[in-house]
């Protein structure tokens, strides 16, 4: 068992890999105020799709918009969660624990999901970290998780650029393998393109780093790496 950020299913294959037949590498999700674990596999299930599981017994949750409006299967939002296992609230904070909860009683819990058919749920990325692109939400995990797959990438952290007008162009910075020839922004550029929807593509271009920032959790430190683009003029592209 560990703790961090979210696994891609590339990641989770390569590692499920490397065991035995008969033993599998599943996701599943919590918090601390979920007092852990939120959603489970049953023992046997072998998943392939990326998700984190299904709700535990006697959980509830909801996906809304950032009006507030609750969202249907397959569409993306933020994930409320409520039961007997999810805190009442935070001690001595009154205000912390009012803005976090719904006016139903739903615990919010600041990650982007989807929940689909089968009552799966897919996590996406932090609400905080979303990218805002023409009224979109573009999740940088999502991108990473592309990018990752591009023959000699080593390791990938993906920030909207501001553009002072409400828009972000994603970005990505990106270590590489200096020996693969075949590693370009070009490549990693078209990749993301031949995958994603067009407004999740790379309008902010493609930076080469030596090491992408991160906790001590192995998150990414995306504080840090949005530093790293401060004082840019805005980025001017006739495919805006």
């Amino acid at each position: 068992m560990s703790g961090g950020s979210l696994l891609s299913n590339d990641l989770r294959s390569a590692v499920s890999n490397m065991f035995p037949p008969g033993i599998n590498l599943i996701t599943n999700w919590g918090m601390t105020e979920a007092t852990c674990e939120a959603t489970q596999f049953p023992l046997h299930e072998i998943d392939t799709e990326a998700s984190v599981g299904r709700l535990m017994p006697n959980m509830s949750a909801k996906v809304i918009d950032t009006t507030g409006g609750e969202l249907g299967k397959n569409e993306m939002g933020e994930l409320c969660i409520k039961g007997p296992n999810v805190s009442r609230g935070y001690f001595n904070n009154p205000t912390a624990t009012a803005d976090a909860f719904t006016p139903d009683g739903f615990f919010k819990t600041g990650d982007i999901a989807i929940v689909g058919d089968d009552e799966k749920v897919f996590i996406k990325g932090r609400y905080k970290e979303l990218i805002k692109y023409k009224s979109n939400q573009v999740p940088p995990v999502e991108l990473e998780s592309v990018i990752l797959t591009v023959p000699g990438v080593q390791d990938v952290g993906v920030i909207g650029v501001p553009q002072g007008d409400g828009n972000e162009l994603p970005r990505a910075y990106v270590v590489r393998d200096s020996s693969n020839e075949t590693c370009t922004a070009e490549a990693i550029e078209g990749k993301i393109k031949s995958t994603l929807a067009n407004h999740k593509w790379l309008r902010g271009g493609v930076r080469w780093v030596d090491e992408i920032p991160r906790n001590t959790i192995g998150k990414i430190d995306r504080k840090i790496i949005k530093t790293w683009c401060e004082g840019e003029a805005p980025i001017l592209k006739a495919n805006l």
